[in-house]
């Protein structure tokens, strides 16, 4: 990822700095949250998309530590330092993670750019916070989507496959039938033979239920057409 832009103040123009105003209303007519954290990282500045994204003044923000609002941190930042350390060590990382305040939290992604003063010093840092609820909200819409497809796909698969049990099922389990239907009738009457047709009637029973299966089967796969 590349390295955000630093900038010294001799960078900006004595104008911007001078037309306070002016640049308080760009900062205000931004998409993004906007605010500016000073060298200790305390929370000096905040534009309006901030507020109406965290539903918060500039009292109840000003004052605040930049670590007390991202308290997830990129993994490699570890969890005793905080995010102005960092800085201090060169690593800019943009922060796709969560803003937290009080009970408010919500995806972010958080990108930082350090100001420096003449002698290379970080002076404060512009921190801006786009707003990412909406896109994880389609991204988990498309994961939902995708799933029920691969859903319908298994289950169309399934239907295939049972059209394919029930035929090849469906005849042999007939001719069986008919078969033992001819053999009873034709012991049928015969005392000697009693054993026989008890085992007969058992036979009969089982094709019976393998039948009632393959028609649950055929159900189940007409319905997944």
């Amino acid at each position: 990822m590349a390295e955000p832009m630093t900038y010294s103040l001799q960078d900006i123009p004595a104008k911007v700095v001078k037309d306070y105003a002016t640049t308080i209303s760009i900062l205000d007519h931004l998409s993004d949250a906007i605010f500016m954290v000073d060298k200790h990282g305390v929370v000096q500045y905040a534009n309006k998309r901030t507020f109406e994204l965290l539903k918060v003044d500039i009292q109840g923000l000003r004052g605040r530590m930049i670590d007390e609002l991202f308290p997830q941190k990129l993994s490699e930042f570890g969890e005793t330092n905080s995010l102005v350390d960092h800085f201090k060590n060169g690593h800019y990382s943009d922060l796709n993670t969560y803003i937290v305040f009080q009970d408010i939290s919500i995806p972010v992604h958080a990108s930082f750019s350090i100001v420096k003063t003449a002698n290379g010093d970080i002076d404060f840092i512009i921190v801006s916070v786009k707003d990412m609820t909406i896109q994880k909200s389609l991204e988990k819409e498309l994961r939902n989507q995708q799933i029920m497809s691969i859903s319908r796909d298994r289950i169309r698969a399934l239907g295939e496959l049972s059209v394919s049990l029930v035929h090849e099922l469906s005849q042999p389990l007939a001719s069986l039938q008919m078969r033992l239907e001819l053999l009873q009738n034709k012991i049928q009457g015969d005392e000697t033979n009693s054993r026989l047709m008890k085992h007969f009637a058992e036979l009969d029973d089982l094709i019976s239920r393998i039948n009632n299966s393959v028609q649950v089967v055929r159900t189940f796969a007409f319905q997944s057409e």
